[in-house]
């Protein structure tokens, strides 16, 4: 489940983009509501994906704990477990997304939120959707991996800057 948050994290930070210098030139309405159109063509596959992809993560932990405090529960009873457990989590995703529609509109400009929801409706926008949340597991074992490698460059780093201002 450790693993999963921090996915989740970045694929939400992915999709939300990057601020805009103009996003302030449109009404905060028109800007809203092309946001609001914007979800609405990204929000039935992103919540998809992001319920299914967070499931398969939490339920290779919860299942072998399912197992060991059932010793011979049966497929179906798992599988309907499985079933809740993605359900969940994809209303989960769907309330949370409630607020994107703001988040976009302080972001991008009216009429970038309306070519970002015409890209969306392309085979191209449609299979960034759907492989985003694959890509982003195969890059978080990657960033995991790093990390490692770079808290202990930034901890030396850290530690002469103290270092030079007198601290131990």
């Amino acid at each position: 489940m450790a693993r999963i948050a921090p996915t989740l994290i970045i694929v939400l930070a992915v999709l939300c983009g990057a601020a805009t210098a103009n996003a302030q030139t449109s009404e905060p309405s028109e800007r809203l509501e092309a946001a609001r159109q914007l979800v609405e063509v990204m929000g039935p596959i992103m919540v998809r994906q992001l319920a299914e992809g967070v499931t398969a993560g939490v339920w290779k932990q919860v299942e072998p704990m399912i197992r060991a405090e059932y010793p011979g529960i049966d497929d179906t009873t798992l599988n309907d477990l499985r079933a809740q457990l993605e359900t969940s989590y994809e209303e989960l995703v769907a309330n949370s997304l409630k607020e994107a529609p703001a988040i976009y509109a302080r972001h991008f400009t009216a009429s970038e939120l309306r070519e970002l929801a015409q890209f969306y409706k392309t085979p191209l926008g449609v299979k960034l959707l759907t492989e985003t949340p694959g890509i982003m597991q195969d890059i978080v074992p990657l960033v995991t991996q790093a990390s490692t490698t770079y808290t202990q460059k930034i901890d030396t780093a850290l530690a002469a800057i103290l270092k030079r201002h007198g601290y131990k």
